[in-house]
């Protein structure tokens, strides 16, 4: 009975959690299939073009008349020597780290896409969730056992519970990178032509990825508190989350567009900031920052939104007056 309870309240956090956890999976999956994907070919050109009777094959022939960095042509043994040593996936695969697997996943593959849809999944579990019982009137009774203000609070620990869903999902594929590369944190010498290489974050990662996290909590709850003020918009919880979303890229916009965009950059001349104010951004970074400005924006705009929630909605005449207007 207390399971068939706790899955009919959290099913739309169990829902985005499952969500989560897919895209962790697909985005393991993508990775591995495009650095990974040729062992087939590559143990196939191994066996067959190290016999030099099939060096004219039609597998083995792209090492013919191969030309150095230089311009010189070099002998066939020379270019598929070159081959099997750069591509070696075993090799490949032993050298690779913990911090290079995860920042590949977080920034090179379908979990990228969390940037835009971190908002939705937020609106998805705090609208699912706390929708209900001010559309079926449970928020009504529980105000009769309980101060409204104590209400609010409950509502208010569930939004920073939601919040870690993000959170946690980065914190999963740390975990796993750990697990797929035996705890390995050695950095190859190659590993330093990556994209995703910075020298602070390789050298201070547990830091850079727990202020990673912070932040995402932070703004994941700047979300839950835009969803909740939507849940007494509407009767119908779909269009409330799909309102949540849409007020979330709007507030984004804003930041990024009209305060930073035309006020910071046009009218202050501040041209160098738009990391700081891009808040899709906010999931990693590859360059220098200052990190204690990265979290005061998301902390600045957190107190906002929870002043304009609690001075609005902490009040049991207004939200019942919401209700009154949306069900009656």
């Amino acid at each position: 009975m207390k399971a068939k309870l706790f899955l009919k309240e959290n099913k739309y956090i169990l829902l985005v959690a499952f969500l989560l956890l897919f895209l962790i999976g697909i985005s393991f999956y993508q990775y591995f299939k495009e650095h990974y994907g040729y062992r087939t070919y590559y143990y196939q050109v191994k066996e067959e073009c190290t016999n030099k009777k099939n060096k004219t094959s039609q597998l083995c022939s792209r090492f013919l008349d191969n030309k150095d960095s230089s311009g010189h042509v070099v002998s066939y043994e020379y270019a598929l020597g070159n081959y099997l040593e750069a591509h070696d996936p075993k090799k490949n695969f032993e050298a690779l780290d913990a911090v290079t697997l995860t920042s590949e996943i977080v920034e090179n593959t379908h979990f990228s896409l969390l940037q835009f849809l971190s908002p939705l999944f937020i609106c998805i579990a705090v609208v699912g969730t706390i929708h209900r019982e001010f559309r079926s009137g449970i928020m009504y009774h529980y105000s009769t056992r309980m101060k409204f203000q104590t209400y609010f609070k409950k509502c208010m620990k569930k939004i920073g519970l939601i919040g870690l869903l993000i959170p946690s999902s980065l914190l999963i594929v740390f975990l796993l990178s750990l697990l797929i590369t035996n705890g390995q944190f050695h950095i190859a010498e190659s590993t330093k032509n990556l994209a995703v290489y910075f020298d602070w974050k390789y050298n201070h990662f547990l830091l850079y990825g727990s202020m990673i996290c912070f932040i995402q909590w932070i703004l994941s709850m700047c979300y839950g508190l835009i969803a909740f003020v939507c849940c007494f918009q509407n009767k119908s919880s779909l269009v409330s989350m799909i309102l949540g979303y849409v007020f979330n890229l709007i507030m984004i916009l804003i930041i990024s567009i009209l305060f930073y965009g035309l006020l910071l950059n046009k009218l202050f001349g501040m041209t160098e900031l738009s990391e700081y104010f891009n808040l899709t951004g906010y999931f990693f970074f590859n360059q220098p920052m200052n990190y204690f400005v990265l979290c005061g924006i998301p902390i600045l705009l957190l107190v906002l939104l929870f002043g304009y929630v609690y001075l609005n909605y902490h009040k049991k005449a207004k939200v019942f007056l919401c209700y009154e207007k949306q069900m009656g």
